[in-house]
């Protein structure tokens, strides 16, 4: 084994040009008369979200009602990185850009819930007639532009606050699979035990969330130590869904539109490490709702389904209404660093 300096490896490479970029670029945006700020965060989501289908057969002398959910947790661990780009702007006014990049850690704990009901109008009230539970794995992606104007501000360099204008968009990307079933079905008002081995692939979803938002928001500071940030938004809801129920050999792509709303408060402790750096430590907790109350589910068979009589091989099945909706609570500590 050979022993003594050689060429230094990738990791290193990465490590000295990130040093190099901490000792650099605040220097450059200092001179252009800039400020700015690099955060990094970690911590955990927790919540729940829903997928729901709704379709209602007319026929006589009744109609008939169907209704289906999935309902999985928000429950991971998070990394997440976000910098900031800001500066002054005539009559005092300031301006800010920023950009964030997050991603789950972990697969959700917890398990999806399938659940399906139906009802016959005046013969059979609504009745659940399936409840399964499966394991899930996830991999997401959550990316930000966030841009701010502070169309008003008090106070001095030193104790101060300036209200915010907010406009930017988030984008929310998820891969979900689930595995194995446990659960019952009726079969002629019997309750059937459902058992999947845990092993089995039983659907892909893949759920894209878009997320225009404006808003509204606070920057408040004390003697140059306590920062405090407070954003109020709302958020139009566009979801884009892919459902590949790979047991059934069947897709369903859904679309949903509707409202959002969310509200994040970041309190950090700043601490002087030289005369244009400065180490903030702290917390970002935000608390997300979205409701896309309005939308349209397509479905069609690319292979037989092996669980129905017959060859249902490129069957359409008719369009149905399409919903979704989720809450999230998020908690991260920060480590930020302010130039």
């Amino acid at each position: 084994m050979a022993t003594g300096c050689g060429r230094p490896g990738r990791l290193g490479l990465t490590i000295v040009a990130a040093g190099l970029a901490l000792l650099l670029v605040p220097s450059a945006v200092l001179a252009a008369g800039l400020s700015g700020a690099v955060q990094l965060r970690f911590g955990s989501a927790f919540g729940q979200s829903l997928y729901g289908l709704e379709h209602t057969v007319e026929a006589e002398p009744s109609s008939v009602f169907v209704r289906s959910e999935l309902d999985w947790p928000v429950d991971v661990l998070l990394l997440g990185l976000e910098a900031t780009l800001g500066g002054d702007l005539p009559a005092g006014r300031r301006w800010g850009l920023s950009l964030v990049v997050q991603t789950n850690l972990t697969d959700p704990r917890g398990e999806m819930a399938d659940s399906d009901w139906w009802s016959i109008e005046g013969v059979l009230p609504l009745t659940k007639f399936s409840f399964t539970t499966s394991a899930t794995e996830a991999r997401g992606v959550l990316g930000e532009l966030r841009g701010w104007l502070a169309p008003v501000g008090w106070g001095t360099a030193v104790n101060g606050a300036d209200l915010l204008v907010l406009l930017g968009y988030r984008h929310e990307w998820l891969d979900l699979s689930a595995f194995g079933a446990d659960g019952w079905q009726l079969d002629d008002d019997v309750r059937v035990a459902v058992d999947l081995a845990a092993d089995t692939r039983a659907a892909d979803y893949r759920l894209h969330r878009l997320l225009p938002f404006l808003g509204v928001g606070l920057q408040a500071w004390l003697l140059e130590v306590l920062l405090l940030d407070v954003e109020l938004r709302l958020l139009g809801v566009f979801g884009l869904d892919r459902d590949d129920h790979v047991l059934r050999n069947k897709l369903a792509r859904g679309t949903a539109y509707g409202l959002g709303t969310s509200l994040s408060l970041a309190p950090r402790w700043s601490i002087a490490l030289t005369a244009a750096l400065r180490l903030a430590l702290g917390v970002v907790f935000e608390v997300q709702y979205l409701n896309g109350f309005a939308g349209t589910l397509e479905q069609d068979y690319y292979a037989d389904d092996p669980y129905l009589p017959g060859d249902e091989t490129a069957l359409d099945l008719p369009d149905v209404d399409f919903y979704l909706e989720s809450l999230r609570f998020t908690l991260q500590a920060v480590v930020e660093l302010r130039f």
